[in-house]
């Protein structure tokens, strides 16, 4: 699997981060809506956090992020009590497939 580079303006970075803004924003509750850069630095977060696993090599700790990376997502859109569940939902997921 080949990292996702972040230089340079148009790059392979800004497409994916947009892209999943895009899926991010067409599912994201319609009621009481953080600001748009929300979803960026969300999505900005998430990619770099993904990404820095790939090219640190630790492939096998992604499914371990799966709750983290659940809750922090839908953290500005559920609030907590919410997000938790569903990250708790994840969770036992992974450990399922663990």
């Amino acid at each position: 699997m080949e990292p996702v580079s972040k230089s340079g303006s148009g790059s392979q970075y800004e497409r994916l981060v947009s892209r999943l803004v895009g899926f991010l924003r067409a599912r994201a509750p319609a009621g009481t809506r953080p600001p748009a850069s929300t979803d960026e630095a969300l999505i900005a977060g998430i990619v770099g956090l993904v990404g820095d696993h790939v090219r640190i090599g630790r492939l096998d700790r992604l499914a371990a992020l799966r709750p983290e990376l659940v809750l922090l997502t839908l953290l500005p859109y559920l609030g907590f009590p919410e997000a938790q569940r569903w990250a708790n939902v994840a969770d036992d997921l992974s450990s399922r497939e663990g």
